[in-house]
């Protein structure tokens, strides 16, 4: 069994040091960084429901305009337009 020197306890340390300072600063700006990333998404998924094992319905926004996505593992899909837009999430 190698005994663990110095150098390597030291690179091992920092690096977890570094790990521990990125996972930081990620947790405490995670609502920025989020809105930074998606500022300029054309699509995005509002929810996802599974309906069994193999199919899923999914509520999407492609430019502005609200889609429900049926889906199946099996290949086949449905793309419906809505006709009411998305509300934001918590009003009511």
């Amino acid at each position: 069994m190698e005994t663990l020197d110095p150098t390597r306890l030291v690179t091992v340390t920092l690096f977890l040091l570094v790990l521990l300072v990125v996972w930081y600063f990620v947790q405490r700006y995670r609502g920025s960084l989020t809105s930074r990333l998606s500022a300029n998404r054309r699509l995005v998924m509002k929810e996802a429901l599974a309906l069994g094992h193999d199919r899923r319905i999914l509520l999407i926004e492609a430019d502005g305009k609200p889609f429900v996505v049926l889906d199946s593992r099996k290949g086949t899909s449905s793309l419906t337009p809505l006709e009411a837009p998305l509300k934001p999430e918590g009003s009511e």
